[in-house]
């Protein structure tokens, strides 16, 4: 559950981003261009102790043979695993489990015909079964259709008889089309073992397809996923996916970015129409409308369809990869993301690039010079030779500073020796200021004194003032006085005079 959970906020942030750069996008009005690989292997009955070795390192097994680093553990919570459609935790043991399911019929073609027996009286338990339901729906379409059914010796297409199902009225419809269906199952595998499998015929194919991790593409793993399934179900819709996975285990963080991250698909080449491992020929015809109507490939002549030599195996890839360029265009297009897929120009350069890839294809998967293991060695190397490069800069800054701290202390007694200079005219400036300064609070002293002074005089002045108006009030009501005395002493005189009597 936790893995799940895991997986399920991985791709959700996955989203986020895929978001964030389509807003970027918005902003700058930029398309982002890269070129992209898409890449098939094929596996047949005489390969798979390579098709057993692929799978263990898609479903992120580790071997004991190989020491080499090939996934991240701390990033194994980013990875997703699809089973028949279903999205399923994966750990060693289980991925031991689908390994030996899914390759035991591949094994069993030589078994023994006692368990090759088994089978046929398995068969003849559910033909027996499907009399009865004959017998039970007499009267019934079904019943004719049924009939001819158990009586064909040729391969049965389960899928036209589900779809012919669907059509009838019966009871118990269900568990009905499921005894139908075990019989058809047990029929077309004893028609299988009586008709011998060409070693070399390829009878499961994997495919995968990534961007260069230069161009730092970032995508989610539901695009990925979805990416390569909708192209085998649009081309190759009568082929049934065994496995999906997406790695983002073998990533190279670059901030937030994600690149290096991919997926593999597992097809079963089995026609489910018609019972033949015929994958790789119904390819070869789409190549061959691929290179009748593009004219990148018209230099090109059509391929044999029935079996290829080794040029031919490239040009098909190529052909698919042509329609695997336009395939996710069109959803980068249909899903608003500012990215468009563009095939690397004819170069000598990308010639020579091609037929590294090519001979690179032939190696395992860990000796590979474009895996994480490899990569992580190129990065180490490529860190080192940065170190080397610092340590001779670090040298050059050395001689440099040295160069600066002797301009420096030139510098310095430069501007001790104008300090002290700065400081002298500032001593003789301050004595001068110094003897202003008294000579200014003297005569503020004096001044202050006279201000004094003419106060006090003014108030002696105000003082006599009042003094002067009181005298001057008090004599003139003494002279009232005496002149009144006076009148008074003249008037009593003349009363008193001889003359007057």
């Amino acid at each position: 559950m936790e893995s799940q959970k895991q997986n399920a906020e991985a791709i959700s942030l996955d989203k986020w981003r895929e978001k964030q750069l389509k807003n970027e996008v918005k902003m700058t009005g930029q398309i982002k261009e890269t070129s992209m690989l898409y890449k098939r292997l094929n596996f047949s009955v005489s390969t798979l102790r390579k098709l057993n070795k692929s799978l263990k390192h898609s479903l992120r097994i580790p071997s004991k043979e190989i020491k080499k680093l090939q996934w991240d553990e701390a990033l194994s919570h980013k990875n997703v695993f699809i089973v028949n459609g279903k999205q399923v935790a994966m750990n060693p043991q289980d991925g031991m489990s689908y390994i030996k399911e899914t390759l035991k019929p591949f094994y069993a073609i030589s078994r023994s015909k006692e368990k090759r027996q088994e089978d046929i009286e398995t068969k003849g338990k559910y033909k027996y079964k499907i009399k009865k339901i004959i017998k039970e729906e007499a009267g019934n379409p079904v019943a004719d259709y049924l009939e001819d059914l158990i009586e064909r010796n040729d391969h049965i297409d389960p899928l036209q008889v589900a779809e012919d199902f669907n059509g009838f009225d019966l009871s118990r419809k269900a568990q009905k089309l499921k005894s139908v269906q075990n019989y058809i199952d047990l029929h077309n595998g004893i028609i299988q073992i009586e008709k011998p499998l060409d070693g070399r015929k390829t009878v499961i194919q994997e495919a995968f397809f990534k961007f260069p991790m230069h161009n730092q593409v970032d995508l989610s793993a539901d695009f990925y996923i979805s990416g390569i399934q909708d192209f085998y179900s649009k081309y190759f819709p009568d082929y049934k996916v065994l496995l999906t996975v997406y790695h983002g285990d073998e990533l190279e963080a670059k901030g937030n970015k994600k690149v290096g991250d991919h997926p593999h698909i597992f097809i079963d080449c089995k026609n489910q129409r018609t019972g033949e491992y015929d994958l790789t020929e119904h390819q070869a015809l789409l190549a061959n409308k691929v290179i009748e109507s593009i004219d990148f490939f018209k230099e090109y002549n059509p391929v044999n369809t029935k079996s290829q030599t080794y040029e031919e195996s490239q040009i098909i890839g190529e052909a698919l990869q042509e329609l695997f360029y336009q395939h996710i265009n069109d959803k980068f297009k249909n899903e608003n993301i500012p990215i468009v897929a563009s095939r690397v120009e004819t170069t000598q350069e990308s010639l020579e690039l091609r037929k590294k890839l090519r001979l690179e294809s032939k190696k395992a998967k860990e000796d590979r010079a474009f895996n994480l293991y490899t990569l992580r060695e190129e990065q180490l190397a490529e860190t080192t030779k940065k170190l080397e490069n610092t340590q001779q800069e670090v040298k050059q800054a050395v001689v440099q500073k040295s160069k600066l701290e002797q301009m420096i202390d030139r510098k310095n007694s430069q501007i001790l020796e104008q300090t002290e200079k700065l400081e002298q005219i500032e001593k003789t400036s301050k004595n001068r200021i110094d003897l202003l300064s008294n000579e200014y609070d003297e005569q503020k002293r004096k001044l202050d004194n006279i201000i004094a002074q003419e106060k006090i005089a003014k108030e002696t002045v105000r003082v006599l003032e009042k003094k002067k108006t009181e005298l001057e009030k008090t004599i003139t009501a003494e002279l009232e006085k005496h002149n009144k005395a006076i009148k008074a002493l003249n008037a009593q005189i003349v009363n008193e005079s001889p003359l007057v009597s």
